[in-house]
């Protein structure tokens, strides 16, 4: 039977109460990540700047994983602001151009009231690997990922 294993990456502003991703077996598993610019820290200023900033953040902790975008197998994503899904959408699809995962996206307005302490917008991704994740706070959401790995 495989074991667990933690992926190490350094982003900025971690969480450090969670692990960047699991991998077991051929399988990635990344930990919800925030709308914050992978290098600098700084929170995206709307939810277009957090979705990039979210899914750069995945591709780093795939990368360090031996793995990309192109094997993730589901997203799951909870926005805080239903009106920012379009914009959302439109930068989700650019990282996800064919072969998309699957995908499900859910308002959360528990987020939004955390997030309005810290953020202007929120976005709150979960991918499943193949393997990526992303977690953001401040009026709009969070996405996640599973992926398997090569």
């Amino acid at each position: 039977m495989p074991k667990k294993e933690i992926i190490q990456v350094t982003p900025a502003a971690p969480n450090p109460n969670l692990s960047p991703a699991t991998r077991f077996g051929n399988l990635v598993f990344v930990s919800g990540q925030t709308g914050r610019h992978p290098v600098t820290g700084e929170v995206g200023k709307d939810i277009r700047e957090q979705t990039r900033n979210i899914l750069e953040r995945i591709k780093q902790i795939l990368a360090a994983a031996g793995t990309s975008l192109d094997n993730v197998l589901t997203a799951t994503t909870y926005v805080t602001r239903r009106d920012d899904v379009p914009a959302y959408n439109e930068e989700y699809a650019k990282y996800f151009p064919n072969n998309k995962p699957a995908r499900t996206t859910g308002g959360v307005a528990e987020l939004a009231r955390a997030a309005d302490r810290d953020h202007r917008h929120g976005l709150y991704p979960e991918l499943t690997r193949r393997q990526a994740g992303t977690r953001r706070a401040r009026a709009a959401g969070n996405t996640s990922a599973s992926a398997r790995s090569s």
